[in-house]
């Protein structure tokens, strides 16, 4: 058992050097000792410190203990533009399902057509031979039998082809009926989604609102040049007034009596360090934690490790140091060819020949890198829960995973590594499409070649 540096609560550590029982109580004891203890909280950020290209994405606590807020203008977009999009997607689900159903009558008709019918000659003639001559042994009976079973098929399609054209013709109409109902349904909907489309673009698609945030302002998008102005002000705070906005440093409210539990407006003055991609990686990933997990997956040949390793040059260039991992190609011509075809050939870039999760323990340090590329995690048998300790043991690091899939397109292995990823990115002939990610909205694309 330890004891709590913040609380003075005994716990039960899960590492050996834990100073902490909880996070709130390691954030808190860094919010009130931050200028009393340079020494111990360069020990423990020594890694950060060497991290480039870090912005806050949430606000300081003032001296006063008010949350600061300034305003800024977000894109947003109109109340009458999001209706509309959502009756197109409606739509566009109806129509990809009224095409489902064309295809599948389409298949049903085919079958109808080519049915033959009636009897089947060469059983009646095995029939009529077996009752002409039960014990198969006279070939002249068997034979007269054959061609008498035969004429006998051959008289009963005769006298029955009508009625079966009959039915067959019946079939057919009621497939000519469903298919207009069919067609008339799809027209309409056509239709709609022309009207919808025709009127979104006669209308204010987005309008800027005025609201009043935390600093460091969110990052947003900005406005293009051709789209109108409207200010709308959604909310006037005065802090220096308004006593509700007032945070406690050191005392917790009167109603909670549990470190694990604390107010909003507590949560909202840490400090949480991001990355500031810029260029095609903002667009594709956004502005990720500086430990954030990335698992990226796709079919053989498809180009994740070329992603991968593209990836890695631009950290490598811009933040901090990388560690490649291939776990997969090792030191081969391969891995070679691919790090000199995308130029990515720098000191900062480190390539590691390592086969199981037993030998990045052992060669790669808690402290020596910004970002650990593991590639891959099937072939190295590393499983939900080994990626579990390891990202505990990196925690200061950001983890870059790499996992094959499946003919299917599925990530081979536990749904639980995406379910516990923070970003998920699939990659197919040279595309890669993100289909989860928490720093910014999914089904972004980036080209790989």
């Amino acid at each position: 058992m330890k004891t709590c540096k913040q609380c003075n609560k005994e716990f039960e550590e899960k590492r050996s050097d834990a100073k902490f029982c909880s996070p709130s109580c390691k954030a808190k004891f860094w919010n009130e000792n931050s200028g009393k203890n340079e020494k111990i909280e360069n020990k423990e950020n020594k890694l950060h410190s060497t991290l480039k290209g870090v912005i806050h994405t949430s606000a300081d606590v003032s001296a006063n203990g008010n949350l600061p807020v300034v305003t800024k203008e977000i894109r947003v977009e109109t109340d009458e533009y999001k209706k509309l999009k959502d009756q197109f997607y409606t739509l566009n689900a109806d129509k990809l399902l009224l095409e489902k159903k064309r295809k599948d009558l389409y298949t049903e008709y085919k079958s109808i057509v080519n049915e033959k019918g009636g009897g089947n000659k060469i059983i009646g003639g095995l029939a009529g031979a077996a009752v002409v001559n039960p014990k198969l042994d006279n070939v002249p009976k068997l034979i007269l039998g054959g061609s008498a079973g035969i004429l006998a098929v051959s008289a009963i399609d005769k006298l029955t082809y009508n009625s079966r054209l009959r039915e067959k013709q019946k079939k057919i109409d009621e497939i000519y009926i469903r298919h207009d109902e069919l067609e008339r349904q799809y027209a309409s909907v056509c239709s709609e989604m022309r009207t919808i489309n025709t009127t979104m673009a006669g209308i204010k698609c987005y309008e800027t609102k005025v609201v009043t945030i935390p600093t460091p302002p969110l990052s947003v998008p900005e406005l293009s040049g051709n789209e109108t102005k409207t200010e709308i002000r959604l909310l006037n705070v005065n802090t220096s007034n308004d006593t509700s906005l007032n945070v406690s440093k050191t005392n917790k409210p009167s109603f909670n009596e549990s470190d694990k539990i604390i107010s909003s407006l507590q949560l909202a003055s840490y400090n949480y360090d991001s990355l500031a991609f810029k260029g095609k990686w903002l667009e594709f990933f956004g502005e990720p934690s500086i430990n954030f997990h990335c698992v990226v997956h796709g079919k053989p040949g498809e180009g994740k490790s070329t992603m991968a390793i593209q990836f890695a040059k631009y950290l490598a260039e811009n933040f901090g140091r990388v560690v490649y991992i291939s776990g997969e190609e090792g030191f081969s011509k391969t891995i070679k060819d691919k790090f000199i075809n995308n130029n990515a050939l720098m000191e900062n870039l480190k390539v590691a020949n390592l086969k199981k999760y037993d030998e990045i323990v052992k060669e790669i340090a808690t402290d020596s890198f910004h970002f650990i590329f593991i590639d891959s995690l099937n072939n190295m048998r590393i499983d939900a829960e080994k990626l579990k300790l390891l990202r505990e043991r990196y925690k200061d690091s950001a983890l870059i995973t790499i996992c094959q899939s499946t003919k299917a397109g599925q990530m081979r292995g536990s749904n639980e590594v995406i379910h516990d990823a923070d970003i998920e990115v699939i990659v197919v002939n040279g595309l890669a499409t993100t289909n989860k990610n928490r720093f910014k909205e999914k089904y972004k694309e980036l080209k790989v070649f």
